[in-house]
């Protein structure tokens, strides 16, 4: 009984403060508040970005965490909504990640990703340097990597990519075909295969890969 008649006080109470034309207040606010719909309704109708992210924290239902994440104005409310979604999403991540406009939110959505094919649709559609650095790092597929370490235009995505390759017969590619010094570089360095050296010192089209697969050819056989 005594429940009964103090649970519509203690909303009333909790509502007062989110009426506040004070953010900083309604902020504050959301540190007392446990009912769900009333945090749902923060979260989807304040003005204030930082108010709805706070009471999206609190949310419980991950349906409503992951409308926020495709839904709400601002960057960093959405960019938090991602982050706090259980890895399970795919789903949302795979559509935030080739949708969002913002290039951090969708490298978060980036970095909860597992699937390979859409990793690498990622690292050879996006614009942005990060997001396609973050997808890289997360992707194993030595013909993917050697695609991007020989073909992105910017030159911390490629020796990225060469740098998590281990394959032999992709390196030799990359050692062979390259243009960029320093991932060609990077290639003949992890290149154990003694017949993709010779080859890479006789037909690479990079001088300094001919070369140092010449000296790497003599640093295996002294060993």
């Amino acid at each position: 009984m005594l429940l009964a008649v103090a649970l519509p006080w203690l909303m009333a109470a909790c509502a007062q403060p989110m009426e506040s034309e004070d953010p900083d207040i309604r902020r504050a606010a959301i540190e007392e508040i446990t009912d769900q719909a009333l945090l749902a309704k923060v979260a989807f109708e304040d003005n204030a970005w930082f108010v709805r992210a706070a009471a999206m924290e609190k949310l419980t239902d991950q349906s409503l965490v992951a409308r926020m994440a495709v839904e709400d104005k601002d960057a960093y409310a959405r960019r938090r909504a991602v982050e706090k979604l259980a890895d399970t999403e795919q789903a949302l991540f795979t559509r935030v990640a080739l949708e969002d406009k913002d290039a951090g939110v969708r490298a978060v959505a980036v970095e909860k990703l597992t699937d390979e094919v859409v990793l690498a649709k990622i690292i050879l559609q996006d614009r942005d340097v990060d997001v396609r650095q973050v997808a890289i790092d997360k992707l194993a597929d030595p013909v993917v990597l050697a695609k991007v370490a020989l073909g992105d235009e910017h030159p911390r995505v490629r020796a990225v990519a060469v740098g998590k390759l281990t394959d032999q017969a992709a390196l030799a590619k990359v050692a062979l075909e390259g243009k960029d010094p320093k991932v060609c570089l990077i290639a003949v360095e992890k290149l154990t295969d003694q017949a993709a050296l010779a080859k890479v010192r006789i037909e690479a089209k990079d001088e300094a890969a001919r070369r140092s697969a010449a000296s790497r050819i003599n640093d295996l056989h002294d060993k």
